[in-house]
């Protein structure tokens, strides 16, 4: 199990996926006294996005999942959370989330990334 520890609290990276349960977490938690307007319609419209988006099909055990299986290919900290917050399932897609990778990955190691990818993290959910 990945535990994570936050070194450094104003300088950390949170998936979309985090990003959406705090939000939940923090819309389902009774607030003594009035919330500011423009804090609940931020609140509602970042959850209407994140909803539409694929986080909302991914949970901890997913992220923790494609974390693990992409470590050999050395990528970096903010490339990986580009995987997990947009899911590439083309090599163009995925070239362009990865710093210099023509020169860093073989066509080989785009098409391996791509299905792990596919099996870690669920598709999309549909819009109904």
């Amino acid at each position: 199990t990945l535990k994570m520890e936050v070194v450094d609290p104003t300088n950390m990276l949170l998936t979309n996926q985090e990003v959406l349960t705090l939000l939940k977490e923090v819309k389902a938690r009774p607030q003594p006294g009035k919330r500011s307007r423009n804090h609940a319609t931020i609140v509602h419209e970042t959850m209407k996005y994140l909803s539409t988006s694929p986080a909302a099909a991914q949970n901890r055990q997913h992220i923790e999942k494609l974390i693990l299986s992409v470590e050999k290919f050395k990528l970096f900290p903010f490339e990986i959370m580009q995987l997990i917050n947009l899911r590439p399932s083309t090599q163009v897609e995925l070239q362009l989330l990865i710093e210099e990778a023509e020169e860093r990955l073989t066509v080989d190691q785009v098409d391996e990334l791509l299905k792990i990818i596919k099996n870690c993290l669920p598709p999309q959910k549909k819009e109904n």
